[in-house]
């Protein structure tokens, strides 16, 4: 009902608060309207977009004070750091006071616990894992003994969490045995969920076992659940995972012989194409997007997890451009203009700051410019700066492969370099 009943609800915003001011609603009443309110939250409008959420939390916040339950106040929270976070990529500050009151039930028990977990993914965003973990390391039922349906069901995502935040530690042998331990949680995880697939996967690609990640990305993809109307977006994701498990399958298969000459096998080469078709086919759809491109002085329409989403395909293609201009014989400039996007995609996801992809843009900037002899525009200095920062930093892994692999490579083209370059000059 929330989602029908929120715009006869907003035009009527200074009438509710009429009512509010002038105490003409019943403690019943009030509960019902904040509560619609806060759940039609989750729906953005088909014309205002994100507009419409923020207004009825707004309009939500505006009743709260006269009738300030826990379990309303808590649910507040939660949305307020979704939207945040999923919108605009930023952290909701919510009252501590929240997180250490003591609940009285077994709802306020899990909304409580639901906002730890909220904090957790806040922790995530600031590269803060062990934090994360901690964060909901000691959750317990209400009741223990009769825990609630909603309880078991935090408790399974709390459990899975606390793996997805071991793997962005880099745990990838410890995360791979625990989602493929037949066990009682396992057992609850939905095997063709992406979160699922993108940690598994993801371990098998980050180990070199890239086959597995690609063979598991491709099996989920035949799920009929992927195929309806209501999926588009959960399978355009594993098809973005399935472009990046693919890639790193490309990037085992690709070597220097003792003479500093770029060899790639034939597997590698069909993994590139394939990577290569399914990124330019995301690009365009999220290119055709009528609000794709920013204007000058006007509010970005699309969520950031979109921005973010396309700055994963964009990296994806940049870094077969690469591959295929070292070890195929590509167009030097195609790859250049690739890289040149991914710093567009970064800004669009404001992240110029000195962060994770700031510094991979740089370094992989540095070895492309140093392997073409382009060195009037990268030194080796600098190269080194950022491979040492890079170093020192804590993993991000929410690119498969882009982190210590990528590096690797990276390190090896411009070791290689003078090898080849010196085969020019005879």
């Amino acid at each position: 009902m929330g989602r029908i009943q929120l715009r006869p609800l907003q035009q009527a915003t200074q009438s509710v608060k009429d009512l509010l001011n002038n105490g003409l609603l019943s403690t019943a009443q009030l509960e019902l309207l904040i509560s619609t309110l806060l759940e039609s939250s989750k729906f953005p409008s088909p014309t205002e977009g994100s507009t419409q959420q923020f207004r009825a939390i707004q309009l939500a916040e505006t009743a709260l004070p006269h009738y300030p339950t826990n379990a309303l106040q808590l649910l507040s929270a939660l949305r307020q750091k979704a939207l945040a976070r999923l919108v605009h990529g930023k952290i909701y500050p919510s009252p501590p006071t929240l997180l250490s009151l003591t609940p009285a039930n077994a709802l306020e028990n899990a909304l409580q616990w639901e906002l730890h977990l909220s904090h957790a993914h806040d922790l995530v965003i600031r590269d803060d894992y062990a934090g994360a973990s901690a964060q909901i390391s000691n959750f317990k039922s209400f009741n223990p003994a009769h825990s609630s349906t909603l309880e078991l069901n935090l408790q399974k995502q709390i459990h899975f969490q606390s793996i997805r935040f071991s793997y962005l530690q880099g745990n990838f042998t410890q995360v791979r045995e625990a989602l493929e331990r037949p066990s009682t949680e396992s057992a609850s995880y939905n095997r063709f969920s992406v979160n699922y697939l993108t940690l598994l996967a993801g371990c098998y690609c980050e180990l070199h076992d890239a086959n597995k990640g690609v063979l598991a990305v491709e099996s989920a993809l035949q799920n009929t659940e992927l195929r309806t109307p209501r999926a588009p977006k959960d399978r355009q994701i594993l098809e973005i995972f399935l472009a990046e498990t693919k890639l790193c399958l490309a990037t085992d298969g690709v070597v220097f012989d003792d003479y500093g000459t770029p060899v790639i096998g034939q597997i590698a080469i069909a993994a590139l194409r394939e990577a290569k078709t399914i990124c330019e086919r995301i690009r365009r759809e999220y290119e055709q997007h009528p609000d794709f491109n920013l204007v000058e002085g006007e509010k970005d329409k699309i969520p950031k997890k979109d921005r973010m989403d396309y700055l994963r395909v964009v990296t994806i293609s940049a870094r077969v451009a690469l591959l295929e201009t070292i070890f195929l014989g590509g167009s030097i400039e195609k790859a250049r203009k690739e890289w040149k996007d991914i710093w567009e995609a970064i800004k669009r996801c404001e992240w110029e700051e000195e962060g994770f992809m700031v510094q991979i843009y740089r370094h992989t900037v540095s070895a492309m410019a140093l392997w073409f002899g382009d060195e009037e525009l990268a030194s080796v200095e600098e190269f080194e700066h950022t491979r040492r920062w890079l170093g020192e930093s804590k993993g991000r892994f929410f690119i498969v492969g882009l982190s210590q692999g990528w590096v690797r490579l990276l390190g090896e083209v411009v070791k290689r370099r003078k090898i080849v370059g010196r085969e020019r000059e005879m």
